[in-house]
């Protein structure tokens, strides 16, 4: 039992930091693992609330999409519009090039 606790715990209290989306969303799936080895049952609105938790202040209006649904979003779905908006930011930030013609 103190192993569930410790990894529920470690999922609501994660947060994206520095990581990629992608590798945020790998920890998530991997605790999620855990307590599915472990028996327990997780459902995917609390990985979804985990996700949108733990994105940090630039995935905002990602953010802002996904609870403004009139239909549930779920854990994958949830995960592309995060991923796909990051990179946006990366290609948002990264130095264009100007062809002279």
């Amino acid at each position: 039992m103190d192993k569930i606790l410790q990894l529920r715990n470690q999922l609501g209290s994660l947060k994206k930091c520095s990581d990629s989306i992608s590798d945020f969303v790998l920890k998530i799936k991997n605790i999620r693992d855990s307590l599915l080895v472990a028996g327990e049952d997780i459902r995917d609105r609390d990985l979804v609330m985990c996700l949108i938790n733990g994105a940090g202040h630039d995935f905002d209006a990602i953010v802002s999409v996904i609870t403004a649904q009139q239909r549930f979003i779920g854990f994958e779905d949830a995960s592309y519009l995060l991923m796909t908006h990051e990179q946006r930011l990366k290609h948002l930030d990264s130095p264009t090039q100007i062809s002279g013609g």
